[in-house]
Formats: structure tokens, sequence, C-alpha cells
């Protein structure tokens, strides 16, 4: 519901409802012990309501402030560790438009969050028991958090036939509660991108991005020979310790693109290129007598795309597009580097041992606007 109760203000109210079920097979196998075991607890569906008011103040010099709260609730089933969260969110933001070269917006948003867990785990679990582990972890996903976010953009028209457009955006993450799982993570992103309107109707555009990653995490060494799954009791045991990992990723991407008609208002060409890289570190600490290596390759890949395409006008409302497109990747990461496959070992399929591949696609679209 949106309305204007006043001249300079501006309101909006809405409500969204999702339920979604799962009807998969349930699948019931015999163990040779006679034990029946299902799927049944591992179907997974949710129900979730979303509701939220926003409020926009008109202010002089071609602004604009928001203030907005959303209440968001996500019922699951078949998942006792998160069986509920409740995401309460804030906003503001401020928009100007008062140049003619240049509009901006600023926007900082904070979501709390909080989980309902049913049954972790059995009745009856001690800290000498495995189980006992899962009351402390924590499953970033859906998990008690705090979330702060900003963002800035800008666009510039400094000429009439070019436009320039700058985003950053930062994301920090604290998952207040959990002592095993992550503990945060932080983002920063840097987009920047331009428009060029040729003569003839062509048009080139180029973008670039940087993102710089960051998550934290502490894990638990647990041997059950006299010990305690409780990972904030020190049992005594050289094997059971905590450690941490730091992962840090930088991840650039870059790309070109033109196009320009052949026949005017019948054939257009275009041509892109883009690619995407990333490079990953892993640092660790322990709390454990032998020290943890840390890895200087983790999740590094690059990516290269070319595509081409030719757009027909075959009437008002049709356009046939032929397209290819070629793709490169590589991948390299510690765990991959020198590694064999031997059958003889099950827990070493070789299933991701050549991540690396060259693709060339060629398609063809009918597309019709209504």
């Amino acid at each position: 519901l949106t309305s204007r109760p006043m001249h300079s203000v501006d309101t909006r109210l809405y409500y969204n409802y999702l339920d979604k079920a799962n009807d998969s097979t349930v699948i019931t196998t015999i163990e040779p012990s006679g034990d029946v075991a299902t799927n049944s607890d591992t179907l997974f569906g949710y129900r979730k309501n979303d509701a939220g008011i926003d409020v926009g103040f008109h202010l002089p010099l071609e602004s604009k402030a928001e203030a907005g709260y959303e209440y968001r609730a996500i019922d699951r089933s078949n998942r006792p560790i998160v069986e509920k969260t409740t995401d309460n969110t804030v906003h503001v933001q401020l928009i100007n438009r008062s140049l003619d070269f240049m509009t901006g917006k600023i926007r900082y948003e904070h979501l709390f969050r909080d989980t309902d867990s049913g049954e972790i785990v059995p009745p009856g679990t001690t800290a000498a028991d495995a189980d006992f582990f899962r009351l402390f972890l924590g499953r970033f996903d859906a998990i008690d958090k705090d979330e702060d976010k900003a963002e800035l953009d800008l666009s510039f028209f400094l000429l009439p036939n070019v436009d320039l457009g700058f985003e950053y955006r930062w994301k920090k993450n604290d998952y207040k509660d959990t002592i095993i799982g992550r503990t945060n993570d932080k983002r920063h992103e840097f987009y920047g991108d331009i428009l060029w309107r040729l003569p003839r109707q062509s048009t080139l555009s180029a973008f670039a991005g940087y993102e710089i990653i960051k998550l934290d995490s502490t894990h638990y060494s647990w041997n059950s020979a006299n010990s305690s799954a409780d990972p904030l009791v020190n049992d005594g045991n050289p094997a059971s310790f905590l450690w941490t990992q730091d992962t840090d990723d930088d991840f650039w991407t870059y790309g070109i693109s033109v196009r320009t008609p052949i026949v005017p208002k019948v054939l257009d060409a275009a041509l892109s290129w883009r690619q995407d890289r990333s490079d990953g570190e892993v640092d660790f600490t322990t709390q454990g007598p032998t020290p943890l290596i840390d890895i200087g390759n983790s999740d590094d890949y690059d990516l290269k795309l070319l595509e081409a395409t030719l757009i027909y006008a075959l009437a008002p409302k049709t356009d046939i597009t032929l397209g290819y497109i070629y793709e490169r990747f590589k991948y390299n990461d510690l765990k991959l580097d020198n590694y064999q496959y031997t059958p003889a070992q099950a827990y070493l399929s070789g299933v991701y041992t050549d991540l690396d591949y060259n693709a060339n696609i060629g398609y063809l679209l009918l597309s019709y606007k209504f």
C-alpha cells in the first residue's frame, strides 16, 4: 500500500507470505542390524512472513530522505538447530538529484537476527558424547547475528553521450553467540562503469570491480579418548584443541562490450569480453601442540569469457539472436596440487581433480516482446 498523506511525505506498507512445502519421496532403508532408517527428517521446507514500512521525506534541493523497518520470520521444517529465525532490519538513506551532472545515494542498514532452536542433541547426551559438540556449533547462514551494511552510489552525466557510475558497498556480519563456526566476516566492494553512446546508434561500455573479503572462524579438534566434547573445557588431552581459520580473498572483475547496427533497425552486432580473478589465502592459529601451515593459494581461479552476437529484427516485436561464447576457466587450490587419484582409497574419488576447462558454446535465441 503506497500513499502520500502529506505533500512532502510518502509511505509504503507491504506484507509477503511464502510457504514452500517439500513433497519429495521418503526413502526407507533396512540396515543390516534390522534398524529402519528414513530421510524424512532431512526433507526441507519453510514458511516466511515478511512485512515492513518505508517513509520518505521530500527535502529541499531535490533531495529525499527515507527510513524504513522490516520484520521477517522464517519457520523451517526438519532443521532443529535453526528452527526459526526472526530478522528485524532498519535502514536510512538519502538521495540527491540537485545537480544536472550527478545524482547520488547513500544508505545504511542494520539487521538484528534471533534464532530459536529445537532439540539440538538427543536427550541424555553428555559431554563424553560426540553429539554434545552440536550445542556450540553455529550455522552462519541462519544463526544469531548483527549485520551492518552501507553503500554509496554515484552517477555522473558529464557529457551528453557519456554516463559514468561508481558504487561502493561495505558489509559486516558479527555472529555474536557462535563458539564453533564462522564468527565474523567483512566485505568491501568497489565497482565502476562507463557508457559511451557513439554515432549511428552504436554504444561502447566498460566496467571494473574489486572486492575484499575476510572470513574468520573457530574450530575444534576433538579426540574421543578420555575427552570432553565441550570446546570450552580443557580436558587435559593434547589431542583436543581449538584452532582458528582466517580467510582473505581478493576478487577482480573487468570487461568491455560494443554494440553497433549493421543494418539500422534490422541487424545489430555485439561483442563483449570479461575476466574474473580470485586470489585467496588462509592463515591458521592453534592451541594444539603442532603449528598449522598457512595456505597461500586457496580457491584461486581465473575466468575469461568472450561473447559475439548477431541480433536480427524479424518483426517489430520479434528478434532472432545468433550467438557464440568462448569460456576458459583455470583453478588453483592447495588441496588439488599434486593430487593423485588412488582407487583403493575410497575417500579420494578423483571427482574434482580436473576443474580447468575450455568451452565453446553456440546458441540461437528467439525473443518475442508482449
